[in-house]
């Protein structure tokens, strides 16, 4: 599978989840050691999107991409998607990192996938990932913030896996 983790953090720039998705496995190595490595990895990862968020460079790259064009080529690092940006931030240890902001209300979306994950199937994770986040938190069932995040990181889990 491609899609190595996903994160949603709020306005604060606090995680509300940060999921290792990744089912990586190496004949060689403890499977709990693997995933720990890999969440420690995609927690890092995440903690470097929010710099971008918080960069000044940030908002001039939206400002500058072309609009109306669904799909990025290979030297393009903006997807421009249903009124809004997914941005490719960097690569690194073989997990290329996306970030989407949803600017009225200051929600961050990250996601990493492998380096050689299509545009098309990057727009269908961040649709995934939004559509989840809009569900759990729409739940009439959801009575504090502990029980949306167990539900959230649930319901990643369950969905992407």
């Amino acid at each position: 599978m491609p899609l190595q983790f996903v994160s949603i953090i709020n306005p604060n720039n606090k995680p509300l989840a940060i999921e290792n998705i990744s089912s990586l496995t190496t004949d060689n190595k403890d499977p709990t050691e693997i995933a720990q490595n890999n969440d420690l990895k995609y927690n890092t990862f995440a903690n470097m999107a929010l710099d971008y968020f918080d960069s000044m460079l940030f908002d001039p790259l939206l400002q500058a991409s072309p609009s109306g064009n669904n799909i990025m080529d290979s030297n393009t690092s903006i997807i421009h998607h249903n009124g809004s940006y997914i941005i490719r931030l960097f690569e690194l240890e073989n997990c290329t990192v996306y970030a989407r902001l949803i600017k009225q209300i200051g929600l961050k979306f990250v996601l990493g996938t492998s380096t050689k994950t299509p545009s098309e199937k990057v727009i269908e994770y961040f649709d995934k990932l939004i559509n989840i986040y809009t569900r759990v938190k729409s739940s009439p069932f959801i009575v504090n913030d502990d029980d949306f995040i167990d539900k959230l990181g649930n319901r990643i889990k369950r969905d992407f896996t």
